[in-house]
């Protein structure tokens, strides 16, 4: 799948759900300074000035998640997932743009810390510094006041960061313990935001409605051809799923929703 897609599926409950999904470089070897992480903290905020915060009061949506779908060797798959009201629905292209805006505001923030000096005052006047040390903090309690859990479930996770990190630091890795304002990652999370952008993302929409559109759009029919205008085998239309058998729609999404997403602030 390229970029700028949507994908709708048909819900089995009543849910209003868009993801943003977004292809990033792979973090696996070294989780405690994961741009990433920084990027969930960020989009997933929900204070004053949040894209949560935006859209809640506007009455746009009801819950908003991001982190990583998938954390591998050689990907990332990070991902902004909101839950929609009823108006958010119809107006789903305008919660993206919001999305799309705020990234471009962490980049010139990022590219703001990367610019300054290394004087204290400048250090401690770096929002993205006292970011990150929140991040750390609010990480080694969570740490060092968490159980083990059960056993089962522990067992399997410790194995797995065992094969990932080695028996020193498999049971610490991702948790920031060593992490300061000093070690903030800016020029990853600067590589990272700047992928924040229509042309790196590609749309979920898990709603009745987006799935009446896409009926209303392809027909009920497999399928029905190519329209990407690249020459391939790929096709838009109705597809069913290759193991579970589940059907779902992919439709390119429009230009001029794209330039809007682009231009938005």
């Amino acid at each position: 799948m390229s970029a700028h897609e949507l994908v709708a599926l048909e819900p089995v409950q009543s849910v209003r759900k868009l993801v943003l999904f977004f292809p990033m470089p792979p973090t696996w070897d070294n989780p405690d300074r994961s741009p990433s992480h920084l990027l969930s903290h960020l989009f997933g905020h929900e204070g004053p000035g949040s894209p949560f915060a935006l859209l809640q009061d506007a009455g746009l949506l009801s819950s908003l998640s991001s982190g990583d779908r998938v954390s591998g060797p050689d990907q990332t798959l990070f991902q902004i997932q909101m839950s929609l009201t009823e108006v958010g629905e119809e107006r789903w292209k305008e919660v993206a743009e919001v999305i799309f805006a705020y990234g471009r505001m962490v980049c010139k923030a990022a590219e703001e810390s990367l610019a300054m000096g290394d004087s204290e005052q400048e250090r401690q006047n770096d929002p993205l510094r006292r970011i990150w040390n929140e991040v750390a903090t609010l990480d080694r309690m969570h740490f060092h006041q968490t159980s083990p859990g059960q056993v089962y479930s522990f067992s399997s996770s410790a194995a797995q960061s065992v094969s990932k990190h080695g028996t020193t630091t498999c049971l610490s890795a991702g948790s920031l313990l060593h992490e300061t304002p000093e070690t903030l990652p800016a020029e990853e999370l600067l590589s990272f935001c700047q992928k924040i952008v229509p042309e790196n993302c590609f749309v979920e929409r898990n709603s009745e409605s987006a799935w009446a559109e896409m009926e209303q759009r392809y027909g009920k029919e497999d399928c029905i051809g190519g329209e990407s205008g690249s020459g391939d085998s790929f096709v838009f239309g109705k597809q069913t799923e290759k193991w579970y058998g589940i059907d779902y729609y992919v439709s390119p999404i429009g230009d001029e929703d794209v330039k809007s997403w682009e231009t938005v602030s």
